[in-house]
């Protein structure tokens, strides 16, 4: 399948990239800037798009049209970032992407969003049909992308609400900062540690799930979330880290922070056969054979 995988350089597509390679897929990646590209992008790649998704014409620029867009490029959650750029960076970037699958041979659009469209939870556990309550603007821009997905008719999508992502340079995220601290031996603070936590995926799983959904036949558009199985207590999760790493950091516990919630995967498991991990086995990958 001719696929376009935006976000070439991200993170996650250092794990997605070498799989769709693998999987015999005719793959196109779009980076904004080509002068340091990933090391997975080797010959194997079809066509390099040097490109900046909030203007318009990226037709123009591609060899053929793609059968599959998979779109994990974007601005990243930082809460210095004014709204004018996540919508810049995030939703005009997706408005243009939605209309080139429009007018071409685009059969599947997937798009990477995130559980911070929910913003404020107010609930133990979020689903599909969560609603979203003040989100960051960060969150937003991320929930006009979906709305613009959903908006058209043309090109089954689904939205992948993704959680913590870790694996190989995993980014900036709570469970990347808690195993450097572990590694350095430096002490960790926890809040709500009784609390069920499944709010992570590794990298490499959602590769995988994402090479099932170009194989798996849908129609109109999905929005849900994603994340582990058999959830563990964070003071029991942070323990584990602390082994795994071999750390003598001591853990304290906290009071405040946010209101921790969980992620039912029920819809995703059901519609797109999507087969969750264990926390167990993700963190125990991330902390012994990650970079």
């Amino acid at each position: 399948m001719r696929v376009l995988l935006t976000g070439g350089n991200a993170f996650v597509s250092r794990a997605l990239g070498p799989a769709l390679l693998s999987a015999k897929h005719e793959v196109t990646v779009c980076v904004r800037a080509a002068s340091q590209l990933a090391d997975w992008i080797d010959e194997g790649v079809s066509q390099v798009v040097e490109a900046d998704l909030a203007n318009a014409g990226i037709m123009a620029l591609l060899n053929s049209a793609p059968e599959a867009i998979i779109h994990a490029a974007g601005r990243l959650e930082d809460p210095d970032t004014p709204l004018d750029l996540f919508m810049r960076d995030n939703f005009k970037s997706t408005r243009n992407l939605v209309a080139l699958a429009n007018a071409g041979k685009t059969r599947k659009f997937i798009y990477f969003s995130s559980i911070s469209i929910h913003g404020s939870v107010h609930t133990t556990e979020i689903d599909e049909t969560t609603r979203s309550i003040e989100p960051t603007p960060y969150g937003l821009s991320k929930r006009m992308a979906e709305k613009c997905l959903a908006g058209q008719k043309l090109v089954p999508a689904v939205s992948i609400r993704l959680p913590g992502i870790v694996g190989p340079e995993a980014q900036k995220n709570w469970l990347s900062r808690c195993r450097a601290d572990l590694r350095a031996n430096k002490p960790v603070k926890i809040s709500n540690p009784d609390f069920p936590f499944n709010n992570v995926l590794h990298s490499a799983d959602l590769a995988m799930f994402v090479l099932s959904l170009l194989d798996r036949n849908w129609s109109n558009f999905h929005a849900f979330p994603v994340g582990a199985s058999a959830p563990m207590t964070i003071a029991t999760m942070v323990e584990t880290m602390k082994n795994a790493c071999g750390s003598s950091s001591e853990t304290t516990i906290v009071g405040g922070g946010r209101t921790p919630f969980s992620i039912s995967t029920a819809y995703a498991e059901k519609n797109f056969g999507y087969i969750p991990a264990t926390v167990d086995s993700i963190i125990s990958r991330f902390c012994l054979t990650d970079d």
